[in-house]
């Protein structure tokens, strides 16, 4: 009997929503990557998703996601999660839970094993390395004004371990080889900073989380006088959701108003109530400020072991960055919904 309760407790860590298909979110000029819980393969479009000068660097990153990557990531919406499921941590890189009832407890951890890129100018340009897995390069632009088109191709290698009832169950899954094609657009004697879009093509592995950059920047911000009743403020940036005391859990929606075009950085606190340590500090959702200073973005609240059993509170924390500007950093108290 335990053991057949063991089995129906791992259908939990199965998928909720249909895993998207493995993809190369690519972005440009340090723009975040687009790989939240919604991101999707973007449709072929001619855009480029940068422009430069002539002999100009241009930063590119590149990141295998969606596929089991999403499952890691977002376990609050491709996985499953039932009420005996504790989700320990989750990210690019690994996602380990943990099921326990009367009489069963067990544990499954995903894990990346490997993750290699290479890049194909078709010889236009100069082309560096910046890391040791080709994640991130810089390209320098040609002499000749035009649309050049980079290739980007990867691969990733995960390895899934689960452990109950004193028995283990290893396995390996890979996304294949995936690729992405992206246009960059060499103009005049000046460049102009990324602008929306991705192009081309992409392939997908047969067997089955960003790609955003930041729009060119327009000279007058456009900010609101006042926040909304119940949001948070600093110079130059607000929160307006979510308000201040509301009850969180899962997939938050953060939202608010900055220097359009900017880089919204959104981060969580995790604190106690009773004496506001600080447990942990978790890196949140970049994303570019629309044309309207208007930004939105989604964060996890975090989930801790079931050993923190004390009253928690969060303050989600959001400030925009430029090259040479930094905003002050807006604070909202929220606390989790149990």
């Amino acid at each position: 009997m335990v053991a057949l309760v063991g089995l129906a407790l791992w259908a939990t860590a199965a998928a909720a929503e249909e895993l998207p298909p493995f993809w190369v979110a690519v972005s440009a000029g340090g723009a975040e990557l687009d790989a939240g819980p919604e991101a999707q393969p973007p449709g072929p479009t001619t855009e480029p998703i940068a422009t430069v000068a002539p002999g100009e660097a241009l930063s590119l990153h590149a990141k295998i996601v969606g596929g089991r990557r999403a499952f890691m990531m977002w376990p609050e919406t491709y996985a499953n999660v039932g009420p005996d499921t504790t989700v320990l941590a989750h990210g690019y890189d690994a996602m380990e839970y943990r099921v326990q009832t009367e009489g069963f407890v067990g544990t499954g951890k995903w894990t990346v094993t490997e993750e290699t890129y290479a890049w194909d100018t078709g010889g236009q340009g100069v082309l560096s390395p910046l890391d040791e897995a080709g994640e991130r390069v810089a390209w320098t632009a040609p002499a000749q004004p035009g649309a050049y088109q980079i290739t980007v191709s990867g691969s990733l290698k995960l390895h899934f371990r689960r452990e109950a009832l004193g028995n283990a169950i290893d396995r390996d899954e890979e996304s294949g080889e995936v690729s992405r094609t992206v246009t960059i657009a060499v103009g005049g004697a000046q460049g102009q900073p990324p602008v929306a879009g991705t192009t081309a093509t992409q392939t997908v592995a047969p067997e089955k989380t960003q790609g955003g950059t930041d729009p060119v920047q327009p000279e007058t911000p456009v900010q609101p006088e006042t926040p909304p009743t119940g949001g948070a403020s600093a110079p130059g940036v607000t929160i307006t959701t979510p308000r201040e005391g509301d009850r969180v859990k899962g997939r938050v929606t953060v939202a608010g108003t900055g220097k359009p075009g900017a880089l919204i950085v959104v981060s969580t606190e995790v604190r106690t109530q009773d004496d506001d340590e600080l447990l942990r500090d978790v890196p949140g959702s970049r994303h570019a400020i629309n044309a309207d200073g208007t930004w939105q973005v989604w964060v996890a609240a975090p989930v801790l072991p079931e050993n923190v059993a004390v009253p928690l509170y969060f303050v989600i924390k959001a400030k925009w960055v430029t090259p040479g500007e930094e905003s002050g950093e807006a604070r909202v108290k929220v606390f989790r919904a149990e």
